[in-house]
This record gives structure tokens, sequence and C-alpha cells, in this order.
């Protein structure tokens, strides 16, 4: 499965038409991501049908959220949901550890997919953090790199987080047309999430490519050849 970040109604558009899986919906992405406008959820789950998972962060600030946050999520969440979402994108941290009793109470709040992100690569033991979320009820996903920085990096890490649940793992971070044959070979059965790499000049500030994003999932539909 490939994912495919989106910051607008065309980048949508393109990325569905170029094969994609699943659209990530997110605003603010130079910090990382933050919650898009109600507005343009609506009229990006209106014009594709693959399924969008939608970015919920209030804030570039930290993984760590006070009351107020907390309540700007929750109340971010069932709107989301009610657009009609395939799932939200949600992380929460407490001393450089995933904060497991904000995380339930999240969970309790909404009905829909749910991906934990890249706040588990902030954390002390992200293979271990990987570990005890994929045994929640509820958490589809988790997206990392294995640890800071690129997911070819992170090697050690993901080649554990692999062996425990591969089907829950989403790679993601420095993923790109020219290492995505090695990444699959060794992860076959993962997940993958694409960002700058799927746009003109792997730069953010361009429009998504999608001849580059045909060229991606060819090589994830293919085994990159190795079948």
């Amino acid at each position: 499965m490939l994912e495919v970040i989106a910051q607008s109604v065309d980048d949508a558009k393109v990325i569905e038409a170029a094969g994609a899986h699943r659209i990530e919906l997110v605003s603010g992405i130079s910090e990382g991501g933050l919650t898009p406008s109600y507005g343009m959820i609506e009229q990006v789950v209106k014009s594709v049908k693959i399924p969008v998972n939608v970015m919920i962060r209030p804030h570039s600030y930290s993984f760590e959220y006070k009351p107020y946050d907390i309540g700007v999520m929750k109340q971010d969440m069932k709107v989301v949901e009610s657009l009609g979402v395939n799932g939200i994108v949600i992380g929460c941290l407490n001393n450089r550890e995933v904060d497991f009793e904000l995380l339930k109470e999240f969970i309790e709040s909404i009905n829909c997919e749910i991906t934990f992100h890249r706040a588990i690569d902030e954390t002390l033991n992200p293979s271990l953090m990987f570990r005890k979320l994929t045994d929640i009820k509820g958490i589809n996903q988790v997206l990392t790199s294995g640890g800071p920085g690129k997911a070819c990096d992170n090697f050690t890490e993901l080649d554990k987080m692999y062996s425990m649940m591969s089907n829950k793992l989403l790679i993601g971070s420095g993923v790109t047309l020219n290492n995505i044959p090695t990444l699959v070979l060794r992860y076959p059965n993962a997940n993958y999430h694409i960002g700058s790499d799927a746009r003109v000049n792997q730069s953010f500030r361009n429009r998504i490519d999608e001849k580059h994003i045909k060229m991606i999932v060819q090589q994830l539909d293919g085994k990159c050849n190795m079948d």
C-alpha cells in the first residue's frame, strides 16, 4: 500500500490518478503537518474515491498536549469523522514515551481508522513503543522511520518492528523511487508513505508529480521486480 501526502484538492486528484492507494491530508507541511481546514477536508473527500486519512495536530510545538489542546483535538476528530474520512493520523507523547492514557481517550472518541504518526520516532525506544501500539485495538497502522532521521538510517529498529507486525508498519521519511527497491526487498509486507518525493524536484513547494508516483506504484505493485 502506498500513501501519499496531499495539501490540496488538486494534490488529491493527481495522487489518485497516479494509482496511489491512500491519501494523508495535511496543512502546514513545513511544520511537520497540521490539521487542515474543514472545508479542505470536505472537498478532498468529495473529489476522490481512494481513502483519505487526516492529520489531527493543533500545533507544531511538541507532541505533548495541554488540556485545551486535547479539547481542540477531540472536537476536530468529531468534525473530521462527520466529513466522511477513512481515518485520522495522530500521536501523543509524555516524557519521550507514547502517552497511552491520552491515546485511549482519543480512540474512544472516534469510530474510524487510526494511524499513530512519527511522534513514535521521538521516543527513547521506538520498537518497544511500536509493539505496545500494535497491541492496542483501534490502532490500524504506525507511521515510522524507525527513529530519528530517514528510514534507510534505521534498519535495526525497522527490522524489529517488521518482525512484530509487518502489516501495521507504515514506513515513511526519506522513502524515494531510488531506495524503494531496497526497502521493499527487506520489508515486502510493509506499507509505504511518500512525502516530498512525490513532488516535482522533490520539494513540497512544487506540485505533485503524477509520473513519478506512477513509477513508485509500479515498483510496489511488482514488488520491485523481486517476485
